[in-house]
């Protein structure tokens, strides 16, 4: 059976768990720490810092039926509001209900970003500290500047991706930030609570 590329985007103790589970059957994964998640919900417990935004991405390839066993064991040990999402990246040209957008912005302006999905698509987002490695050497006043760059991350209805890229571009023209985006399609998207099974 053919392997599937799948993420998790969920809070440190939940990937604690995942982690400790894929250890157990073999499962090859890869961690992405120290990120920041947005839920379009709860903005202003996140803007009076009484929400916990670190966020921890989770990469593993599997079957769908093993994809469906983790989704599986979460809902059932640990179902509760603002656990993260799993979803499945298909290949690029896949007509699907929900897409996953990328931006690759300067550091500082991810939250600007972040603000503009939320209002225009009614979702969160992840970010994640990167950066650029251009190959000129750029120099204000004799000090090195480095290319630090946010990598912001949202699953969103295909039919959001196009007016938000319009207004990324309008808006952040304006600014003269450099912002590069794609999409990629998605699979099985799904919420890590479901109201129906929790205790």
């Amino acid at each position: 059976m053919k392997k599937q590329i799948n993420l998790i985007i969920t809070t440190e103790k939940l990937a604690k768990d995942i982690s400790e589970r894929f250890d157990e059957h073999k499962v090859k994964y890869y961690i992405l720490p120290d990120s920041r998640g947005f839920s379009y919900k709860f903005q202003l417990l996140e803007y009076m810092g009484f929400a916990d935004t670190k966020r921890i991405i989770l990469a593993f390839g599997s079957s769908g039926t093993t994809r469906k066993k983790i989704e599986s064991y979460i809902l059932k040990h640990h179902n509760k509001k603002n656990n993260g999402i799993i979803f499945t990246v298909k290949e690029k040209n896949m007509k699907t209900e929900n897409k996953l957008f990328v931006a690759i912005i300067n550091a500082g302006k991810a939250s600007k970003l972040v603000d503009l999905i939320r209002e225009k698509c009614e979702v969160g987002a992840t970010v994640i500290d990167g950066r650029g490695s251009g190959n000129k050497d750029h120099k204000l006043f004799g000090v090195s500047i480095d290319s630090n760059k946010e990598i912001v991350l949202s699953v969103m209805p295909s039919t959001k991706i196009k007016p938000l890229q319009k207004s990324i571009k309008a808006y952040f023209k304006e600014d003269n930030t450099d912002v590069v985006s794609f999409e990629l399609p998605v699979e099985n998207f799904s919420k890590l609570f479901q109201p129906e099974r929790s205790e």
